[in-house]
């Protein structure tokens, strides 16, 4: 049975990058961070927003399921009236994870995004954008935690250093 759904619509995380670099974190990083993940990774794979796929396993329909992609994606959990609906995990093959709860197939509620570069976001999604409360953490420790408003961090929150310091309040 081939079901129809919605996949995350790029960009997933947006940062400003005036916003970021006002932050003083490095730019080089941020740069490959934006690259990688907003160019490389996500737009080749979900420039579609729909996608045909085939359940593979247990009930893809109103239940819990595993779904595949011609891509290689897969989606194992909740699914409701056909739809990605409920808790339940989504992989990419370039390695770029969705782990939390989903809402007529998007990323919608408590989740964790883990991208291909190592950086992870925890936190409050809205129509598979950041939105709330959330934390991203970069390879290197660096973290920002605070508030995100469609996908993009608002400046109210903290910055820290690898090392655990404070870096702005």
């Amino acid at each position: 049975m081939a079901i129809l759904f919605q996949t995350p619509s790029p960009p997933l995380l947006h940062f400003k990058f005036k916003q970021l670099l006002s932050f003083r974190i490095n730019s080089t990083r941020v740069f490959i961070f934006l690259l990688l993940i907003l160019n490389i990774c996500l737009l080749p794979i979900l420039s579609s927003g729909y996608a045909y796929g085939e359940c593979i396993e247990g009930n893809c329909e109103n239940g819990h399921g595993k779904f595949t992609l011609p891509d290689g994606s897969t989606y194992v959990g909740e699914f409701k009236n056909g739809t990605i609906y409920g808790h339940g995990k989504l992989t990419f093959p370039n390695g770029l994870t969705f782990e939390g709860e989903f809402k007529n197939g998007k990323v919608d509620g408590q989740a964790k995004q883990i991208n291909p570069d190592g950086s992870i976001y925890i936190g409050e999604f809205k129509k598979n954008l950041a939105h709330g409360y959330g934390v991203l953490t970069f390879l290197d420790g660096t973290k920002i935690v605070g508030e995100f408003k469609d996908g993009r961090f608002t400046g109210k929150g903290k910055v820290y250093n690898p090392d655990g310091t404070l870096f702005i309040n």
